[in-house]
């Protein structure tokens, strides 16, 4: 899960990446309204391992590492 606060209403792009660079999910690609957000990955069906988030607003993207563990 990822909360983030948008002060204005923007294009939002959410995706999770496997390591290898392979997108394996994209949450979000619109505009997001202004205010408190939150995105949710219903990881369920994907194997316990090292991912990639990467989300973009507006022209600014920005990744992080996740692990996921069962």
């Amino acid at each position: 899960m990822a909360e983030d606060v948008f002060a204005i209403a923007e294009h939002v792009s959410l995706s999770i990446f496997e390591i290898n660079g392979h997108e394996v999910s994209q949450l979000v690609d619109g505009n997001i309204l202004s205010g408190t957000q939150t995105f949710v990955w219903k990881a369920s069906g994907f194997p316990t391992g090292v991912y990639v988030v990467r989300m973009g607003i507006g022209g600014v993207s920005e990744m992080r590492k996740v692990v996921l563990v069962r």
